[in-house]
């Protein structure tokens, strides 16, 4: 089917200006008379059709199998105006087709709305909105210190939600009351309205598209169904949450419009910074100050972990910056066995004061050494004017003070 143009288009009576279109090669055209739709054969300039309708019509469509869709007093009406013997017949040596499936028996109804749907800007009859509807999602913050949050805790948590009104258990209507079907728009939740030469749906003002009203509300909740209130609850935090994780409580959120299911409550962990350990991941990481002649003989510093102490191996000679990892005595892994581990970087400081004793000590082992301050090996860097050493000074010299030949770099 094809809609052709109908402006040079004259039929009997002067209506120059049909609806046209073509079936099967066939040209038609389609007017309005009063409360009916005429169909005419073009060529043959005579009525083939006139089908009355429910009143006056506005729209006039067609569909791709030549049906004519058009809204009268602002009803949609579907004119199939074709008759058995339009359609060819099966010849002796023509294998009969089965029946097309039900499913297939509404395109005509599927061309017609999307041709209406054209013209009105939208679907008719989608119903009334429902007065029961879901509730809201919400987000709750919930701070934890490291200890909880690598361990897990039963926390208690209050907050302010929506919950359906005891009162009326969320029908919104007072003792002995039902609603009542809204007068405006018959219980359909949308009115119709001329717009131009076509009809439009629109929602109903009067009942907000709900298709009822309740003219005698539950005076605790006022018709909605829920009322606000403070919630308490307590949240099992599993063992290794980190900061930034959501827990979701399924159905602990508020309560819809009209008592409505709840919508889910969502417990976002926020890990307060701890004064000694640093999180990353799984992994807790600290930093152990080691005196310098310890961390040059070697030695087994104790420290405090979460969970209780723990003594480890610092090698002799261990260098500042160097890192002992400890292992399983991290945070826990979240949802499965194992934990982490602690990373101790070692600092060790250089001694400022020394007395008359320390400082012959440490003297006669700077001679025992014979160590000397050096620039390290590929260590010159320009910045701009500057040029950046890197000067390897010993354990003893360091405490004592020293100074070093400053040697210039080569120039080519």
């Amino acid at each position: 089917m094809n809609v052709d143009g109908s402006s040079a288009i004259t039929l009997p009576g002067g209506d120059r200006a049909p609806l046209c279109f073509t079936v099967d090669g066939r040209l038609l055209a389609a007017t309005t008379e009063g409360s009916a739709v005429v169909i005419w054969d073009v060529e043959e300039q005579r009525r083939l059709d006139v089908v009355p309708v429910s009143g006056p019509v506005s729209v006039l469509a067609v569909t791709d199998r030549g049906d004519i869709a058009a809204v009268a007093d602002g009803q949609v009406v579907l004119l199939a105006h074709r008759s058995p013997g339009d359609d060819p017949q099966p010849g002796p040596d023509d294998v009969e087709q089965p029946p097309e499936p039900a499913a297939d028996q509404t395109r005509p109804f599927q061309d017609f709305q999307r041709i209406m749907d054209g013209f009105l800007g939208g679907s008719l009859g989608e119903g009334p909105r429902p007065r029961v509807r879901p509730g809201a999602d919400a987000i709750l913050r919930l701070e934890l210190d490291l200890q909880e949050s690598a361990f897990g805790v039963e926390a208690p948590i209050e907050f302010d939600t929506a919950v359906v009104c005891a009162a009326c258990a969320g029908a919104g209507t007072a003792p002995d009351t039902h609603p009542d079907d809204c007068p405006a728009c018959a219980g359909r939740g949308e009115v119709r309205m001329s717009e131009g030469a076509g009809v439009a749906p629109r929602t109903c003002a009067y009942c907000q598209g709900q298709g009822i009203l309740i003219p005698n509300p539950c005076v605790t909740c006022e018709g909605d169904g829920r009322v606000s209130t403070r919630r308490a609850l307590t949240v099992k935090i599993p063992a290794g949450v980190e900061d930034g994780m959501r827990i979701r409580l399924a159905q602990q959120g508020e309560v819809g419009p009209g008592g409505g299911p709840p919508g889910d409550l969502y417990v976002e962990i926020h890990e307060r910074p701890h004064n000694v350990f640093t999180r990353k991941n799984d992994d807790l990481h600290c930093r152990v100050t080691v005196p310098m002649a310890a961390a040059a003989l070697g030695t087994q510093p104790t420290i405090q972990t979460l969970d209780g102490e723990v003594t480890f191996d610092v090698h002799p000679g261990e260098q500042s910056g160097a890192t002992v990892r400890i292992a399983g005595k991290g945070v826990p892994h979240l949802h499965r066995s194992g934990r982490g581990d602690l990373i101790a970087h070692l600092g060790i400081p250089t001694p400022k004061f020394l007395t008359a004793y320390e400082r012959l000590t440490l003297m006669e082992f700077a001679t025992h050494r014979a160590e000397n301050a050096a620039v390290a090996p590929s260590s010159y860097t320009e910045h701009d004017l500057d040029v950046h050493v890197v000067v390897s000074v010993p354990m003893a010299l360091a405490a004592l003070g020293t100074s070093f030949v400053r040697q210039e770099p080569r120039q080519w």
